[in-house]
This record gives C-alpha cells, sequence and structure tokens, in this order.
C-alpha cells in the first residue's frame, strides 16, 4: 500500500546516509516492524511485571528498554 508521510528534512537526510535515498521505504518499514515488535513485547514486560517487581532490572519501562538492548548486543537471539 503507498501512504504519504512527512518528516523532517534532517531525518531524511540521515535516513538517507544510512540507507541510501532509494531505500527509504525499505529503512521506514524495518524501523516500524522493528518499534511495533518492541511495543508488543514491552506490552508482555508489563503484564507480567507483577511476577517481576522484585528484580530490579524491571522495575520501569526504561529499565526494560535498557535490559532487552543489554541483551540483544550480548545475544544474537530476539523476542
Amino acid at each position: 500500500m503507498r501512504t504519504n508521510v512527512i518528516l523532517p528534512d534532517d531525518l531524511i537526510a540521515e535516513i538517507d546516509k544510512i540507507a541510501g535515498a532509494r531505500k527509504r521505504s525499505k529503512f521506514l518499514e524495518e524501523a516500524a516492524r522493528d518499534r511495533i515488535e518492541s511495543e508488543k513485547l514491552m506490552d508482555a514486560f508489563e503484564k507480567a511485571r507483577g511476577i517481576l517487581k522484585n528484580d530490579p532490572r524491571f522495575a520501569t519501562r526504561a529499565k526494560v528498554r535498557k535490559y532487552i538492548r543489554d541483551f540483544r548486543r550480548k545475544n544474537s537471539y530476539r523476542f
């Protein structure tokens, strides 16, 4: 499906540096899919929060994100 998205010029320039002007759509698709996956994971962690309430790594959303980032850096496995 085609859609129009309005983004600031500086953001487009950064995307073009990373992905190239001809691959913006693919870059944005991957970024959106990654964000959706992250949000679903955060929701799952929120639902499981009660069982992890005494674990300081999961005390806040920011700490959960940090735990996931650190975990992914150390492992090739993605949730």
